[in-house]
């Protein structure tokens, strides 16, 4: 979730979805360009924003071009972006578990990113992206009990 969609700007975080959406399906990144066009549609069919969906779907056909191969953005700057955007989470402690699993998700390139603290055998997830709460509950469990099968996990301790 992003900022424009926590302060009520739906329509907005759904342009962004769509200008991000056209971008890097031209540099030929589809499964990015895919998720941030079905962000977009999602938003803009419950909005009733017709000509935008229109545009939505036009950007689609961009996903079976083949991309220019060139970078979106250098790795150092998206370094700078990722840390950035947790930077400004920070001043608004609400939101710094849900940008930081955002932004985990996207610098992974990952299918799902769970944020959960352990207190002995009790479990609190603070965020996740990628799933609904009970995915990610089940993300943990399965994580914590090793009874996953085609699944691959990483798990990084952020400390304090």
């Amino acid at each position: 979730m992003t900022l424009l969609e926590l302060i009520g700007e739906r329509y907005q975080a759904a342009l962004s979805q769509l200008a991000l959406g056209r971008l890097v399906a031209r540099a030929g990144a589809r499964s990015a360009a895919d998720r941030h066009l079905s962000n977009a549609a999602a938003t803009f069919t419950k909005l009733g924003a017709e000509r935008d969906l229109v545009d939505t779907q036009a950007a689609r056909a961009l996903l079976g071009q083949v991309g220019t191969g060139e970078n979106v953005i250098s790795p150092a700057d998206a370094d700078d972006a990722v840390v950035r955007r947790i930077v400004d989470a920070a001043a608004l402690p609400d939101l710094l578990a849900r940008e930081t699993s955002a932004a985990m998700l996207e610098a992974a390139a990952a299918e799902a990113v769970v944020l959960f603290v352990e207190h002995g055998n009790e479990v609190r997830v603070l965020a996740c992206t990628g799933c609904d709460g009970e995915g990610a509950q089940e993300l943990v469990r399965s994580f914590r009990t090793s009874s996953f099968s085609r699944q691959t996990f990483m798990a990084e301790s952020l400390g304090r």
